[in-house]
């Protein structure tokens, strides 16, 4: 008997690479899935992570400053202002600079000057990447776009300033993140264009407000005695009172908070200013025809008694005798 000889036979031969024809697909798109796909899936995410961050921080910076301030530069409130140019170390336009500033009260004139600054630094000198850092000028530092492998990935341009006057086509940004991946460079590429901010003027303090009244005194004031009026002020504001007689005498305006000579309004009275049961927050005494007497700062809205007091020992007679504030 003859021996069989060892071997496939071609039947078993086209099976086979049948067989692997169709496994070998499955295989190598599982070792994808499992060895390379999710080092080129966390490259892909750390990029466009890079690049939506650095979108969303220039944004706002431009839009509002940090927390909600306004922007403007130095010379006045109605001009916002970018510098462009390099980070330090660096060439090329990859550095900007937002100056604003920040009003502490609304209406003020003296604001506070600031500013943010993006710029290109290496954090990790252990590996390729530099960053794109956002610093503010107390030393806050944020990092914005962390996987940049050359200064030209980044790239500022476009208007340096806007406001009264000035016209801006805005500000263009051209990010591009690149990160090493298993088998190749993930890379994401975006600009964007930035319209700078309308110009920030402080809210206008009131329009000063006033109000007087003309006080009804007897028009024949016995010496030694006077006359007190109440009135109510409807705003904070400075006040004042004046008084004015047919001829010269020793006499005294005052202004008192509340109602210290009694709650009727007005009337006459013999107490001299000294035992007056109150403070007057305005004062005045001379020998004259005409004195006023004024606040020396405002006063709050509130009741006040005005009482105008004839020093001397003869009769007077007025000619007129008026309050008034004044809201700053």
């Amino acid at each position: 008997m003859k021996d069989r000889q060892a071997g496939f036979t071609l039947i078993e031969q086209i099976v086979v690479l049948s067989v692997a024809g169709v496994m070998l697909p499955v295989l190598s798109g599982f070792f994808l899935t499992t060895f390379l796909r999710p080092v080129e899936n966390s490259a892909a995410l750390a990029t466009s992570q890079d690049v939506r961050t650095a979108s969303e921080w220039v944004s706002r910076d431009l839009a509002s400053g940090p927390m909600g301030n306004n922007l403007a530069v130095s010379g006045g409130p109605s001009l916002t202002s970018v510098t462009i140019g390099p980070s330090p170390g660096y060439s090329g336009n990859n550095s900007l600079t937002i100056t604003y500033h920040t009003w502490p009260t609304v209406g003020s004139t003296d604001p506070e000057t600031h500013s943010i600054a993006y710029r290109l630094e290496d954090l990790d000198p252990s590996d390729d990447d530099i960053q794109l850092v956002r610093r503010e000028d107390d030393g806050a530092a944020t990092t914005v776009v962390h996987h940049i492998l050359d200064a030209a990935d980044v790239v500022f341009s476009g208007s340096a300033q806007s406001g009264a006057g000035g016209v801006s086509s805005g500000i263009t940004m051209s990010i591009t993140s690149k990160q090493e991946g298993s088998a190749t460079t993930v890379t994401r590429q975006a600009s964007f264009v930035y319209t700078l901010p309308r110009s920030y003027e402080p809210t206008p303090a009131p329009a000063p407000s006033a109000q007087t009244w003309n006080l009804a005194p007897p028009y024949y004031l016995a010496g030694k005695s006077g006359y007190w009026q109440v009135i109510t002020t409807s705003a904070e504001g400075t006040i004042s009172a004046n008084w004015q007689i047919a001829s010269s005498a020793a006499i005294q305006v005052l202004v008192y908070p509340g109602e210290p000579m009694g709650t009727g309004g007005l009337g006459g009275s013999t107490l001299t200013p000294s035992k007056v049961n109150a403070t007057a927050v305005a004062s005045n005494s001379a020998t004259t025809n005409n004195l006023t007497a004024t606040t020396a700062a405002s006063q709050p809205a509130a009741k006040y008694t005005v009482y105008i007091y004839n020093g001397s020992n003869d009769y007077v007679s007025t000619n007129a005798a008026t309050a008034s504030y004044v809201s700053p």
